[in-house]
């Protein structure tokens, strides 16, 4: 028998540590960690401007392998089902545990598979989802050079004037469907014309490419905060287009659409692109990564989990233990959500095995389908 092949694992990885890095950017903001001492605060200041890339990533590398494939109305149906499985659950043990005094109306609203007031993420990577088949065609229909064209009229008009207008002229905090569309296409483009096949980097070894995009990832993570901390002493100015300027920079330097976000988020692909690893443990475990985010920030989950945590309290104690609560907290809160994952993929199994709603669930695929 042939022995089975193990898929390459570099996204894969890349999935898992941008999750991590995404629990720890909600951690530092919805714990209040900011109101940390000057030196702590500056530190966790970077933390939480490295922890805006890593939301892009996932977008660029859903178009990366989606451009290529078919929509599937059973994924659809799975990821809408997983929302609406942790809806379900946590309401009905905030209910149990009498924390939250619910009425009907909001519990009516946490019983509906879709809510669109919550899971930002969600709700704009199903949309995208949706309409990803339409994404492909243009993606397939166009030339090399029209593709970089639009990749750098994208650029300006959704990264760059939204910056400099304060989204006055275009509205595009990286919270909108226009960014998702703009990361996808990025990531079509990456998935379609290789950086191994780029005149610029052809030649370059792995190792360089390697080292190269790395240091252009933190190198642009860096400019960005310098930039930030920088803005900070624009706003003291009495000049008031200087002021404009440096307020404007500091509303929006951990937006996603920040154009050296957006620039970050190519370099940190790339980087993961450059990598060749293999390992069924990785793979097994990025499986879940989105549940993690379905999990940990679940309303009723948010509501609590700072509380418990105390980290109102976190900011009278040493500078370093901060630090490292803040490095070590998201992993254990991954590693709880992966198991968590792990048993609802199970019951999901358990019940998709049984034979009336295999037969339940064929019937509605095809009639939808056929509509």
């Amino acid at each position: 028998m042939e022995k089975e092949k193990t898929r390459i694992s570099n996204f894969e990885l890349m999935r898992i540590i941008s999750m991590i890095m995404i629990v720890m950017w909600h951690l530092i903001l919805h714990g209040g960690l900011l109101n940390a001492t000057a030196g702590t605060k500056l530190v966790l200041e970077f933390f939480v401007l490295f922890g805006a890339v890593h939301v892009n990533s996932f977008v660029v590398v859903t178009g990366y392998f989606q451009c290529e494939k078919d929509f599937s109305l059973k994924k659809l149906g799975h990821l809408i089902t997983s929302v609406w499985f942790y809806k379900v659950l946590f309401v009905c043990i905030a209910l149990i545990m009498g924390t939250f005094a619910l009425t009907k109306l909001e519990i009516f609203h946490e019983l509906m598979p879709i809510d669109m007031r919550d899971y930002w993420f969600i709700n704009c990577y199903l949309a995208l989802y949706i309409i990803s088949p339409y994404l492909n065609i243009l993606i397939s229909k166009m030339t090399q050079t029209q593709y970089r064209k639009l990749i750098i009229i994208g650029f300006f008009l959704f990264s760059i004037i939204p910056l400099i207008t304060n989204h006055k002229t275009i509205a595009n905090d990286g919270y909108t469907i226009i960014n998702f569309c703009y990361l996808y296409l990025i990531g079509g483009y990456l998935k379609r014309y290789p950086i191994t096949e780029n005149i610029h980097f052809k030649n370059y070894s792995k190792n360089k490419r390697q080292c190269l995009f790395l240091f252009l990832t933190i190198l642009l993570c860096v400019f960005n905060f310098i930039c930030y901390q920088f803005s900070k002493n624009l706003i003291t100015m009495e000049n008031s287009l200087i002021q404009k300027i440096g307020n404007d920079f500091i509303k929006n330097y951990r937006s996603f659409s920040n154009p050296f976000i957006i620039l970050q988020t190519i370099c940190y692909f790339l980087y993961f692109q450059t990598l060749t690893i293999k390992s069924k443990k990785i793979n097994a475990i990025a499986k879940h990564t989105l549940d993690v985010y379905l999990i940990h920030e679940n309303y009723y989950v948010i509501m609590r989990l700072y509380w418990y945590l105390k980290t109102g309290l976190w900011h009278q104690w040493s500078g370093y233990i901060v630090i490292l609560l803040v490095i070590f907290v998201p992993i254990i809160i991954f590693g709880i959500c992966i198991l968590i994952s792990m048993l609802k993929t199970k019951l999901f199994q358990f019940i998709s095995n049984r034979k009336i709603i295999k037969r339940t669930k064929r019937k509605v695929y095809q009639y939808i389908e056929d509509f």
